[in-house]
């Protein structure tokens, strides 16, 4: 099971401590962690019983294995029992570890702007698809709002268009700003004959306080600077150059995967379509398994 797969390694232990310390990740995962996700709604009805038969038959395999290749002993039935819990809060609510992405985009039979939807699938529980709506990545064209650019999979370099800097450089500048922001601090406190009060002050500020309004800052800036005006031009886009530049942003990571240490996990001929309320879905570009001249 890859949920087990991926507590056994998430957790760092000792041949005496093992049990203490999975028991303590399984109930803080429980209790804490899965309250913070939203439920799957059409999977609210499925209980702990329902799943335990189909685990109780993998179960013991799974914990023997992982007893003889981390050489730990533990209480089987008290393990086996949170894992079952752990499990089924994670298969009601929206926390998706390995799922297939859908994208769902066009027009309704009473829509007059586009859509977009994308869906995350996992697997079937009791003859359910376990699927959810990605909230955060929908899309909708509207009269407030004019145009959208969503990228999916390795995004990496078409943020870094949008944006005006890569997501990488962005987070590495926030753990720079904060650690600047410590040491500083540090310094001012060490300073000889400080006086006491000055100290006492400085140790109530809160650091997190100023991070995230650099981060805030810094997003407003992005938003204005870089990311408004290029929705602005995308707005007043043809069809066919809307085209173009979706074959140039997914070319521009396949260019990025090649010319660098990173994997060539985007490549080959790019398919592109234009749907349209008027004329459907067509095709603009479309790889063929055979030489269309020859046909």
């Amino acid at each position: 099971m890859s949920f087990i797969n991926g507590v056994v390694h998430s957790i760092k232990f000792n041949n005496n401590n093992f049990q203490a310390i999975i028991l303590a990740f399984l109930n803080n995962y429980i209790e804490k962690e899965m309250p913070s996700h939203s439920k799957i709604k059409h999977l609210e009805g499925i209980k702990e019983k329902d799943i335990q038969s189909v685990l109780d038959k993998h179960l013991p395999d799974t914990i023997n294995l992982i007893k003889k290749r981390l050489d730990v002993e533990f209480d089987d039935k008290l393990i086996a029992k949170k894992l079952i819990s752990a499990y089924h809060q994670y298969i009601t609510h929206d926390q998706f570890l390995n799922f297939s992405g859908l994208i769902f985009s066009g027009y309704g039979e009473k829509e007059l702007f586009p859509r977009l939807i994308p869906v995350n699938v996992s697997i079937v529980i009791e003859n359910q698809l376990r699927f959810m709506t990605d909230e955060s990545k929908l899309a909708e064209i509207s009269i407030q709002n004019n145009a959208c650019i969503r990228p999916f999979a390795q995004t990496d370099v078409i943020d870094t268009i949008l944006q005006g800097i890569s997501p990488e450089l962005n987070h590495l500048s926030t753990k720079v700003f904060a650690d600047f922001i410590s040491n500083f601090l540090s310094e001012i406190k060490n300073i000889d004959q400080m006086p006491e009060p000055v100290i006492n002050k400085l140790n109530e500020l809160k650091v997190e306080k100023y991070i995230q309004e650099y981060q805030d800052e810094f997003g407003n800036i992005i938003s204005q600077k870089y990311v408004n005006p290029l929705m602005g031009a995308v707005s007043q886009l043809s069809k066919e150059d809307l085209a173009e530049m979706a074959e140039s942003l997914v070319y521009l990571t396949y260019l990025k995967r090649r010319f660098t240490m990173a994997e060539e996990s985007v490549g080959g001929p790019v398919d592109i379509a234009i749907i349209t309320k008027g004329d459907g879905f067509v095709w603009i570009k479309r790889k063929h398994y055979f030489d269309p001249q020859l046909n």
